[in-house]
C-alpha cells in the first residue's frame, strides 16, 4: 500500500471535522498546545490514529478572520464582526452561530488595533525623540527648527506600516507587567 493511501485512510479517521495530516514540527504541534491552553483546552489525541488532533482551533477561527480583515484599510471590528457573523450566518443558516462567530471577529479586529494604536504611538514618541536629537545636533533654532521637527517626524511616520506599528505595539504592550495590565484595561 503507498504512503498516500495510507495517508488518505489515517486522514478519514478524523473527528470533529478534521480530515487532513499535515507534517508538522514537535515544536509547532507545541506551539499549537500552548495556544490551546491560553484558550482553556488541550490538544487532544485521535484514538484511531494516536496523533494529535487540533479542532480547537476551530473556535478561534472568527478571532483570527477578525485580526485578518482588520489589515484591510477601512475595516474595522465592527465591519469584520459584520462580514464573519453574516458569512456564517449563511453558511450554516444559524443567526445564533453567526452572532457568536461576529462577536468572535470582533474582538480579533479590536485586539489588533489596540495593539496596533499602541504601536502608532510607541513609534510617534520615537520619531520625535529621533528627530529632535538630529535637529539639536544641527543646531537649527527658531522656525527652521519647527519645520525641521515636523519634516522628520513626518518622514518616519510615512514609512511605518501596519506591521511595523502591531510589532512596535505588541512590544510596547508586553514589556512589562504594569504595560499589559494599562493595555487591559483600555
Amino acid at each position: 500500500m503507498s504512503l498516500h493511501v495510507l495517508a488518505n485512510q489515517m486522514a478519514a479517521k478524523g473527528r470533529k471535522g478534521d480530515s487532513m495530516l499535515v507534517h508538522m514540527t514537535p515544536g509547532e504541534v507545541y506551539g499549537l498546545q500552548a495556544l490551546a491552553v491560553k484558550h482553556g483546552g488541550t490538544l487532544t489525541i485521535n484514538p484511531d490514529t494516536g496523533l494529535p488532533e487540533a479542532n480547537f482551533l476551530k473556535k478561534l477561527l472568527p478571532t483570527l478572520i477578525g485580526a485578518g480583515l482588520s489589515f484591510i484599510p477601512g475595516v474595522g471590528p465592527l465591519l469584520a464582526a459584520g462580514i464573519v457573523g453574516g458569512f456564517e450566518t449563511l453558511r450554516t443558516g444559524d443567526i445564533g452561530k453567526g452572532f457568536m462567530a461576529g462577536l468572535g471577529a470582533y474582538g480579533g479586529a479590536g485586539l489588533v488595533a489596540g495593539v496596533a494604536g499602541a504601536g502608532a504611538a510607541s513609534l510617534g514618541r520615537d520619531a520625535i525623540a529621533s528627530t529632535t536629537e538630529n535637529v539639536a545636533r544641527q543646531g537649527l533654532e527658531g522656525a527652521a527648527r519647527d519645520a525641521a521637527m515636523q519634516q522628520g517626524v513626518a518622514s518616519q511616520l510615512a514609512t511605518q506600516t501596519p506591521f511595523d506599528q502591531i510589532s512596535a505595539g505588541f512590544g510596547a504592550v508586553t514589556k512589562d507587567a504594569s504595560s499589559m495590565l494599562d493595555f487591559a484595561k483600555k
